[in-house]
């Protein structure tokens, strides 16, 4: 099945750990910590690595939109994972809370962001272009409008979009 994703929120960044040439001589790589933009890219990355589209009845697909809230706990594993909104969806919405209990590490997190901040993560399993077009306007105005209060307020939006392909 192809499936084509769709990220919101901004461009991935990294920092790459190199390997000293003396194993005597120990190197210190300095990097500043990610944006919320580029942290939220690498959890997309990282729930969708993990996300399967559940296979539909009939060979049809469920459609909707999963919304799953979360923690980082202090070793950097996602924490208190539970159903924020559902999809009206049971196996979209299993699908989504298996995929986001299966990332590795949150870690690192912006700068200034508490463990103990909670975040919403937002999947959309669309069956048609359109459907999903729409949709995505939509999340992508509440998690801009959310995410402005980074560095003021105490609540955060971020947001997976994933498109799937048409059912038939």
């Amino acid at each position: 099945m192809n499936i084509l994703r769709l990220f919101i929120l901004g461009t991935a960044a990294g920092a790459m750990l190199l390997p000293g040439a003396v194993a005597a001589r120990a190197a210190a790589v300095v990097s500043a910590p990610p944006t919320l933009a580029a942290w939220s890219t690498r959890v997309y990355r990282s729930l969708d690595d993990h996300l399967v589209y559940p296979k539909g009845v009939l060979g049809r697909y469920s459609t909707g939109v999963v919304a799953v809230k979360f923690k980082c706990s202090e070793a950097g594993a996602p924490a208190d994972i539970a159903l924020y909104t559902s999809s009206g969806a049971h196996d979209l919405d299993e699908a989504t809370l298996r995929a986001m209990r299966r990332i590795i590490t949150l870690h690192p997190l912006p700068d200034g962001m508490p463990h103990n901040q909670q975040f919403i993560m937002r999947v959309l399993f669309a069956d048609s272009p359109e459907s999903a077009a729409q949709q995505i306007r939509q999340i992508s105005r509440e998690a801009a409008t959310a995410n402005a209060w980074f560095g003021k307020r105490a609540t955060a939006i971020a947001g997976v979009i994933e498109l799937a392909p048409p059912a038939g």
